[in-house]
């Protein structure tokens, strides 16, 4: 007899409550916020291709070697925080040039350790050698940003699409309501 009564009232409660109708305006406002977050997932796909058309440009390879490490910690501002650096300073020669420059890696992204003495592999642009990196070091060539933002782009494309579909399946059941 109890489980008939809140049936009852469960029905009356549903056919009590306003049904939530979808405006356009709603809907454009919608569509307008996924647009702009969209760009965001746009700029990521960007940067990711930015960073593969770079790893393409850097076809030549050149030995080099670790000549000195140093371990810096940086306190970020504002926080008690700190993150612990390596600096490593290396050589290499590109054709007769003798170049000497800095790696800097914080040791939670680096798999690889750095050692004073260790080969390295550089990475350059033969057209710019001032174009590089150090091979399994830098995250030159990464394709999760592109993987990000696609992600992200498609996120909010099913949000708007959901919104678009939703308003024009109630305006045709409001035409088919009319209609009868």
């Amino acid at each position: 007899m109890a489980k008939r009564k809140r049936k009852k009232l469960a029905a009356r409660r549903a056919a009590q409550q306003p049904v939530t109708e979808t405006t356009l305006k709603g809907v454009i406002i919608a569509v307008t916020a996924c647009a702009i977050f969209s760009l965001l997932g746009f700029a990521f796909i960007w940067v990711g291709i930015q960073e593969i058309a770079f790893t393409c440009r850097c076809s030549a390879e050149a030995p080099g070697l670790i000549t000195e490490v140093t371990r810096k910690q940086e306190y970020q501002s504002g926080k008690r925080s700190k993150t612990l650096q390596y600096w490593a300073t290396y050589s290499y020669e590109i054709g007769a040039t003798g170049n000497t420059d800095v790696l800097v890696t914080a040791k939670r992204f680096t798999a690889k350790p750095l050692a004073a003495g260790q080969r390295i592999t550089i990475r350059y642009n033969p057209d710019n050698p001032g174009e590089k990196y150090v091979k399994g070091y830098d995250d030159a060539g990464n394709v999760f940003c592109v993987i990000v933002g696609i992600v992200w782009v498609g996120f909010f494309a099913l949000i708007a699409y959901c919104a678009i579909s939703l308003h024009l399946r109630e305006q045709a059941a409001k035409k088919q309501q009319s209609a009868v």
